[in-house]
C-alpha cells in the first residue's frame, strides 16, 4: 500500500512516499539539496547519495549542492531556465529519464542560442565572484617621495661628501601583487538509459591580472654652491678646485605583478543504453578552460635630479672656471610581470551500452 505525505517548506516544496521523496523545487526557488532531503551513506561509496523518485527543477529555478554528491533518481526534470549549480564540487547523476529539453528535438527552426534558453542546465563552476582569479589590484601602489634634495648644514656652512647632505636617489616603486588563479570547475558523470541531450557549463575560471609595477620616485636634485661660502679643495699643486654637484639617480621601477593561471574546466562523462543527442542536435558543453591572466606592466623608473654649477670667481689673477654638474641618472624600470597560463579544458566522453538499473535504497 503506497501513502503521500506533504511537506510544505519556505522555498522549495517535497513530496515523500513511502520509498523515495519527490523532490520539486518551485518557480524561480533557490534551495540547497542538502536543506530538502536527507543523503544516505552506504559502505564502501565514497560520495553521499541522495535517493530521490522524481526530482522537478521548476522553471528559472535553482538547485545548488555543498558537497561533492551522487543523485540517484527515477526521473529528473529541469525546467526551462532551471539549473542544478554544483558550485565548484563533483556530481554524479543515475536516473532512468534525463528530461531537460523542454522543445520539440525536431523542431528545426530553433538556433542553438534557442535551444540552449529554454533548456534546463547543470553548471559545475564556483559562484560568480569566486570561480575567477582576483586581479593583483586590491590596493594601488604606494607614490614614493622624491629623493631628498642636497641642503647646506648651519656650520660649517658647506656640504660635505659624508654626513647625509648630499642629494639623496630616488625610491624604487613597489612592486605590483600577482593575479589570483582560476578555479577547476567540478566533474559531472551521468548515467541514464536514454540520453536525449543536456546543457553542461564546467568551464574553468580565468585567472587575474598581475598589478602594475609602482613608479620609482625622482632623484634629488644638487644644490648651487657659492664659492665665496665654501671652502675649496685643493690639488697637489695648490690650484683651489670647488666641488660640483650632481644630481641623484632616480628610484627604479617596481616590477609587475604575475599573472594568474586559468582554471581547467571539468570533464563531462554521459554512460548511457542509447544516445540520441548527437543526432538531434540537442547536447550543449562548454567546459574550456579559463583564459591566463596577464602580467602586469612595468613600473617607470624615476627621473634623475637636476644637477647645480659652481662658477669661480676670478683670484689672484687667476681666470674663473666653470664646473657644471652632472644630472642624475634616470631609474631602471621594473620587470614586466610574467602571464600566467591557460588552464586546460576538461575532458568529454560518452559511452553506449548496457548499464544499470537504478537501484534502491
Amino acid at each position: 500500500m503506497r501513502f503521500w505525505i506533504l511537506f510544505f517548506a519556505f522555498v522549495p516544496s517535497l513530496v515523500y512516499s513511502a520509498e523515495r521523496p519527490d523532490v520539486i523545487i518551485k518557480k524561480n526557488a533557490q534551495a540547497s539539496l542538502a536543506s530538502v532531503v536527507k543523503t544516505i551513506h552506504r559502505p564502501g561509496e565514497t560520495l553521499p547519495t541522495f535517493f530521490i523518485n522524481e526530482l522537478i527543477v521548476g522553471e528559472g529555478a535553482d538547485l545548488y549542492l555543498a558537497e561533492d554528491v551522487t543523485i540517484n533518481a527515477k526521473r529528473i526534470i529541469l525546467k526551462s531556465g532551471s539549473v542544478i549549480s554544483t558550485l565548484g564540487h563533483s556530481l554524479t547523476l543515475k536516473t532512468d529519464e534525463f528530461l531537460v529539453l523542454n522543445f520539440n528535438p525536431n523542431d528545426l527552426s530553433l538556433t542553438q542560442d534557442q535551444k540552449k534558453t529554454v533548456m534546463g542546465r547543470i553548471d559545475t563552476r564556483f559562484r560568480e565572484g569566486y570561480h575567477d582569479g582576483k586581479n593583483g589590484q586590491e590596493h594601488p601602489p604606494t607614490i614614493q617621495p622624491k629623493g631628498r634634495n642636497a641642503y647646506l648644514a648651519p656650520r660649517p656652512l658647506y656640504i660635505t661628501r659624508e654626513g647625509g647632505n648630499l642629494a639623496e636617489p630616488g625610491i624604487s616603486g613597489e612592486n605590483g601583487k600577482n593575479g589570483g588563479n582560476g578555479k577547476k570547475a567540478g566533474d559531472l558523470t551521468i548515467k541514464v538509459k536514454t540520453f536525449l541531450g543536456g546543457y553542461f557549463i564546467a568551464k574553468g575560471g580565468n585567472g587575474g591580472a598581475g598589478e602594475p609595477g609602482g613608479a620609482g620616485s625622482d632623484g634629488g636634485d644638487s644644490l648651487g654652491v657659492d664659492p665665496n661660502s665654501t671652502p675649496p679643495e685643493f690639488l697637489g699643486d695648490e690650484s683651489p678646485i670647488y666641488p660640483f654637484l650632481n644630481g641623484a639617480s632616480g628610484g627604479k621601477g617596481g616590477n609587475g605583478g604575475s599573472g594568474g593561471n586559468g582554471g581547467s574546466g571539468g570533464s563531462v562523462s554521459i554512460e548511457c543504453e542509447n544516445n540520441s543527442a548527437e543526432k538531434n542536435k540537442t547536447f550543449f558543453i562548454e567546459n574550456q578552460g579559463g583564459r591566463l591572466g596577464e602580467g602586469g606592466g612595468r613600473g617607470l623608473g624615476g627621473a634623475g635630479g637636476q644637477a647645480r654649477h659652481v662658477t669661480l670667481s676670478t683670484r689672484r689673477d687667476r681666470y674663473g672656471v666653470a664646473f657644471q654638474g652632472q644630472n642624475g641618472a634616470q631609474g631602471y624600470a621594473g620587470l614586466e610581470g610574467e602571464n600566467g597560463e591557460k588552464g586546460e579544458a576538461g575532458g568529454m566522453d560518452i559511452k553506449e551500452g548496457k548499464i544499470y538499473e537504478v537501484e534502491d535504497e
